[in-house]
């Protein structure tokens, strides 16, 4: 009887592995078509990674391509351009009531004349469906992504991004 429930738990646990892992995976794909959308500036494609209360924000799926648009065309006509974008492994995950929510770092590099500007930021990740569709969240820290999502779980911490210039 001992020997079932100890194959039973390790069952279990194997399970729940492979779920936690098929959801990462899904994280990760979708963080890095999330990052190369924004480097092609393609904002459609950028908007299935927007969480809806963001594009609700900003007047809608229209308006908010629009408004990315002018402002990356400010930014370039100051002289400012994105050269990288990478995200990397997720620091944490929640498991809350409604959603998988997660921390990912993401480091952007970009110029401003001969500047470099390197942030080392992270991205906050959420999911209504188990972990095959996210959403992601330009996070400078907690509070930032706590003003359009109330129901982020209060052990999720976003450490501060930190700036550094070359």
């Amino acid at each position: 009887m001992g020997k079932k429930i100890i194959l039973l738990a390790l069952f279990v646990c194997a399970q729940l592995a492979g779920h936690a892992q098929a959801y990462l995976n899904n994280l990760y794909k979708q963080a890095d078509e999330m990052a190369k959308a924004t480097l092609k500036e393609d904002y459609p494609s950028l908007m299935k990674y927007t969480h809806p209360s963001v594009v609700k924000a900003m007047g809608g799926e229209q308006k908010a391509v629009a408004t990315l648009k002018e402002g990356m065309q400010k930014m370039k006509s100051g002289n400012l351009k994105f050269k990288n974008m990478t995200t990397g492994k997720a620091i944490q995950c929640v498991t809350a009531k409604n959603s998988i929510q997660c921390v990912v770092p993401q480091d952007v590099d970009v110029s401003f004349g001969t500047q470099a500007v390197h942030t080392a930021g992270h991205l906050f990740c959420i999911s209504y469906d188990g972990g095959k569709k996210w959403y992601f969240f330009n996070a400078n820290n907690t509070a930032s992504v706590q003003k359009f999502l109330p129901e982020m779980d209060k052990k999720i911490v976003i450490p501060e991004a930190k700036v550094t210039y070359k």
